[in-house]
């Protein structure tokens, strides 16, 4: 049989010969002659216009020049000196396969265009395997979109099914970065040589073989006791291990430091508490003076005992030494608790942001705010993105 390589260079006997013929004589042609004719080549004898164009004598008659092949004989069935039927099996003991007949009018030659569909599809396998060997997930992938419809025109459907769901999600569902993770992970390198690049979930098939060849190499007598029997390691008990600790000492520590949690707490709410209790004494001595005479008088009492609940933390005028001490510290209620936990984390529009992060943040964008004359900070755009606490948290509401 020849090849198409034998046939597009006119090589006689070989291709080998050819070639060593071509070096002595100098006219061994260039690297990109040589890659021009490989997609000639491809063209000519692995395509799917190469497959239609030897189903059809007229279309291989008239075939453009890059596509055009050389003519053979007329083929004549040797057995039965046909020259349009298929050899039927002699042998009585043989399944019979199905044979394939002919319309009357054919004239192309299916056998050539067996031949292209292989060498198609063989020429894919080949361009998956080098792929996979040095790692260029690229190049596969591209293969895998060719599969898509290889596996709908067969009988494996679920493969189809399977590369068309990976293809939607990496093409219009996934973002740029989970498809780099996808695409990244498929291929993995266990040795970290060149062309040792193997699939991820042949790799998990590697390991459930040397897992199986494990469990039949397993002592027959393993439930049975042997004493003194011992193979170099020790399973660790973690749930005995854990009950000792948790006795001996792991559970007072917790109940220690999640008591010691709740005593802050409560030491909070008492302070606040007090803090509340002290505002509405002194606005009874303001409703003393005025004497309000109807409900209306009542309600602009309640709304000036609002808004001094607001300002006295802010702008109350120290009466004493001790007052004054208490303002230069700061007031543990305005801090944010987050319960058994050392981290001081707050939770912004679109994220989780670490209060050491945001007061550099806001450090940085100092000259971004401005104040609205009462000690608040605003954004320049006009929204409140800083809780009144003056803590440089963000508002967890």
């Amino acid at each position: 049989m020849q090849k198409p390589q034998r046939v597009n260079y006119g090589a006689k006997p070989d291709l080998l010969s050819h070639f060593k013929s071509l070096t002595s004589r100098n006219e061994l042609p260039s690297l990109d002659t040589l890659i021009q004719q490989a997609g000639s080549l491809i063209d000519r004898y692995a395509s799917q216009d190469a497959y239609d164009q030897a189903l059809s004598k007229a279309k291989s008659s008239n075939a453009p020049e890059p596509m055009k092949i050389l003519f053979g004989p007329a083929w004549t069935n040797q057995s039965t000196g046909s020259t349009n039927s298929a050899p039927v099996p002699l042998l009585p003991n043989e399944d019979v396969p199905k044979v394939h007949k002919e319309a009357d009018d054919f004239d192309g030659d299916h056998v050539l265009a067996n031949s292209v569909l292989f060498l198609q599809d063989f020429g894919w396998w080949i361009e998956i395997a080098y792929a996979v060997s040095e790692g260029d997930i690229g190049r596969v992938f591209e293969i895998l979109k060719i599969w898509i419809f290889t596996f709908a025109g067969s009988s494996h459907h679920n493969y189809m099914t399977y590369l068309l769901e990976v293809y939607c999600l990496l093409r219009y569902e996934a973002s740029r970065d989970l498809r780099d993770v996808i695409l990244n992970n498929w291929l993995v390198n266990v040795t970290g040589e060149l062309g040792k690049w193997i699939e991820g979930d042949l790799l998990q098939e590697h390991y459930n073989r040397w897992l199986e060849d494990m469990v039949k190499k397993r002592d027959e007598n393993l439930h049975l006791f042997c004493a003194g029997r011992t193979l170099g390691h020790v399973a660790v008990n973690q749930f005995n291990q854990g009950y000792d600790r948790l006795q001996q000492k792991k559970l007072n520590d917790f109940i220690n430091k999640t008591t010691a949690y709740a005593d802050i707490i409560a030491d909070i709410q008492s302070s606040k508490q007090a803090q509340e209790t002290a505002v509405p004494s002194s606005n009874l001595e303001v409703q003393d003076h005025s004497q309000p005479s109807n409900d209306d008088s009542l309600s602009d009492v309640e709304s000036v005992s609002d808004s001094s609940k607001s300002d006295s933390a802010s702008s109350s005028t120290p009466s004493s030494s001790t007052e004054t001490e208490n303002e230069d510290t700061e007031d543990p209620s305005n801090n944010h608790l987050v319960s058994s936990s050392d981290y001081d984390v707050y939770l912004s529009s679109d994220q989780l942001t670490h209060k050491a992060w945001y007061e550099q943040e806001g450090k940085d964008n100092s000259s971004d705010e401005e104040d609205d004359g009462l000690g608040n900070g605003f954004c320049s755009d006009g929204s409140d993105n800083i809780n009144d606490t003056g803590n440089g948290a963000y508002d967890s509401e």
